[in-house]
C-alpha cells in the first residue's frame, strides 16, 4: 500500500471513530464539526434495602446512556421492559461496571436489585442524549 493510500485510510477510520465530517474549503483550512448528541448528566446514588432495587429508568420520551455503574455488595443488573428481564450481572462483591454504555428510555430500562441481605448503596450516571 502507497503512504498516500495508508493516510486516506487512517483518516477515514478515525473519521468514522470520531464521528466527525471534515469540510475542505481549501488545501490548507479545514472545519470540523462533531456530533452533538451528549446532553446533560444524570446520575443518582441510594441506600437500597435487601429485597428492593434501583431502577435505572429516564421518564417520557428521554433516552440516557448510562456509562457507570458502581454498587457496594451483590447485586443483580437487569435490563427491563415491563414484561421480560434479561440478567446482564450478577456480581458477588463491590464493584464498579465502566464504560458499560447501555442506551435505555422509559419502557427499556435497568434495574440493580439488592438480595444481599443488609441495605447496600447503588448508583450510576451517564448522560440525555440529544436526539434533535
Amino acid at each position: 500500500m502507497k503512504p498516500a493510500e495508508v493516510l486516506t485510510n487512517t483518516y477515514n477510520s478515525l473519521k468514522k471513530l470520531l464521528k466527525v465530517e471534515v469540510f475542505q474549503s481549501d488545501a490548507s483550512k479545514l472545519k470540523a464539526t462533531v456530533d452533538k448528541t451528549i446532553g446533560p448528566a444524570v446520575n443518582d446514588m441510594q441506600n437500597i434495602e435487601s429485597g428492593n432495587a434501583l431502577t435505572i429508568r429516564p421518564s417520557g420520551n428521554t433516552t440516557w446512556v448510562i456509562e457507570t455503574l458502581a454498587y457496594d455488595g451483590p447485586t443483580t443488573i437487569q435490563i427491563e421492559n415491563g414484561t421480560y428481564s434479561i440478567v446482564i450481572d450478577s456480581p458477588n462483591a463491590s464493584g464498579i461496571i465502566e464504560n458499560a454504555n447501555y442506551r435505555i428510555t422509559n419502557s427499556l430500562y435497568l434495574t440493580m436489585n439488592n438480595f444481599s441481605g443488609s441495605s447496600r448503596i447503588y448508583s450510576y450516571s451517564g448522560y440525555i442524549v440529544n436526539e434533535t
